[in-house]
Order: C-alpha cells, then sequence, then structure tokens
C-alpha cells in the first residue's frame, strides 16, 4: 500500500492507493552502448473509491519513470553506420548524407565492408565501414581484445564513409556482403 500527500484549498490531505498500482518493466534501452535511456510506465488497477482524482490522472495521463542505462561503452574503434527497417531498398531511400565537414575514413575508403543482421525487434541493421583489409582485421582483433559482445555501432546519426551508392542497389551490396564474409572466413582461418 502506498500513499500520496496532496495539497487542497490551504489544507493537506493524504490519498491511500489499493494495492494494484504496480509499474511495468523497464523498455529496452534506446541505445546499445554509451547511454541511453530507459522508461516504464504505472499501470493503475485499482485504487480507492474517494480517490477519483488520482484515479482519472492515472488512466488518462500515464504516469512514467525515465532513468539512464548503465550499459558498456561504444567501441572507440566503431565504424560510422546507418539503421535500416526492412529492405535494402528501403535502406538506401533513406541513406543519411555525407557530413562534408569530418571525413572518418580518409584515405581508407576505397572499400567498403558491409555486415548485416537482425535485431531483437525484428529491424535489419547494416553498418558499412571503410577500410583496407589490413584496417579491418585490426578492428576485429580490438573488438575480440576489449571482449564487446557485439562489434557494431547503432543509430548513428551521419555516415561519414559512404557517399553514394559504390556498386549500385541490391546486387551491389549482396557481392560486398559476400566478400566480407569470405573475409571474415579467411581472418578466421589464420
Amino acid at each position: 500500500m502506498s500513499f500520496s500527500f496532496n495539497y487542497v484549498f490551504g489544507m493537506f490531505y493524504i490519498v491511500t492507493f489499493v494495492q494494484g498500482s504496480t509499474w511495468s518493466a523497464w523498455e529496452p534501452c534506446s541505445k546499445t552502448c554509451s547511454g541511453g535511456v530507459q522508461k516504464r510506465t504505472l499501470n493503475c488497477t485499482s485504487t480507492q473509491q474517494t480517490a477519483q482524482e488520482w484515479r482519472d490522472k492515472c488512466t488518462n495521463n500515464k504516469m512514467t519513470q525515465t532513468r539512464n542505462c548503465k550499459n558498456r561503452p561504444c567501441s572507440d574503434f566503431a565504424l560510422k553506420c546507418y539503421q535500416c527497417q526492412g529492405s535494402e531498398v528501403y535502406c538506401h531511400q533513406n541513406k543519411l548524407k555525407r557530413n562534408q565537414t569530418q571525413d572518418a575514413c580518409n584515405k581508407y575508403n576505397d572499400r567498403c565492408i558491409t555486415k548485416r543482421f537482425e535485431l531483437d525487434v525484428g529491424v535489419s541493421e547494416v553498418t558499412r565501414g571503410c577500410g583496407r583489409e589490413v584496417e579491418c582485421r585490426v578492428m576485429t582483433n580490438e573488438c575480440m581484445r576489449k571482449s564487446y559482445h557485439k562489434c557494431h555501432v547503432i543509430c548513428c546519426e551521419e555516415d561519414y564513409c559512404n557517399s553514394g551508392h559504390l556498386l549500385g542497389g541490391w546486387f551491389g551490396d549482396s557481392l560486398v556482403i559476400m566478400f566480407g564474409a569470405f573475409l571474415s572466413f579467411t581472418m578466421y582461418l589464420h
């Protein structure tokens, strides 16, 4: 049972809430690394009959709490990326513009490696990174050394490396994905 102190017409009064007002579970964090927030909602199932004002407030205005996530820091070597919902075609149409004030890949943008995987909520994520084979290997080893669960970033604001289509369309991305898989397998064997 919980209590709420209220002030009306110059007088304090206490409203008693019957058990049944419970908080929902915390929603997943808005980011997979370096911060983000979680939210939960107060579920009001029953309150005391005399507390009509509270009942109205609770059911009409969902009360929420937020808190900062305590997740791992984002990788310092992580590549800029873009997130897509649905197909690769949709991804191309909604690709973010290159940031002209900062070039994260500068001299290493001769090759693009694309990785694609599914997230928990059915969202496909595609990350693209520019670099030569040596840089890719260094990043893979660094990721393993730091024991990160996933070597990627989610929800970046800009896509520094990829201005325009390298090979164009779904076919080009498929070739890049196959090349990336081959490269990963080759590095694994070494």
